[in-house]
């Protein structure tokens, strides 16, 4: 999605193994999800897997809880850019625990993919 946003339309850009899948792969073309984004995204911001491991790992050591990939993934972008509110409350939507126990288990001893 970020080259798709950089460039305005539709393309395929490199996929490679993530704990993200939910975000993993190209946009679909003729989809409604560019539009979409390109309508309501002000700005994207890439995580590495390291970072999105730790996110995962906060989550569960702070709160107790399960979260996927791709909520690692967008709580992993607000703390590279978590200052871009001032003082203002910010909100993530943690909307997913869709990971099979063995990789969520990988995750938490440190081993991302």
């Amino acid at each position: 999605m970020h080259i798709c946003m950089k460039v305005g339309k539709t393309i395929d850009g490199p996929v490679k193994p993530t704990l993200s899948d939910g975000t993993a792969g190209n946009v679909e073309p003729g989809s409604m999800t560019l539009p979409l984004c390109q309508k309501v995204v002000d700005k994207t911001i890439l995580t590495s897997e390291e970072e999105i491991g730790d996110a995962m790992r906060l989550m569960n050591k702070k709160f107790g809880v399960t979260i996927e990939g791709a909520a690692g993934c967008a709580l992993a972008g607000y703390f590279k850019d978590r200052k871009r509110n001032g003082n203002k409350k910010s909100c993530v939507v943690i909307c997913g625990s869709n990971i099979c126990p063995e990789k969520f288990a990988r995750v938490i001893a440190g081993e991302n993919e």
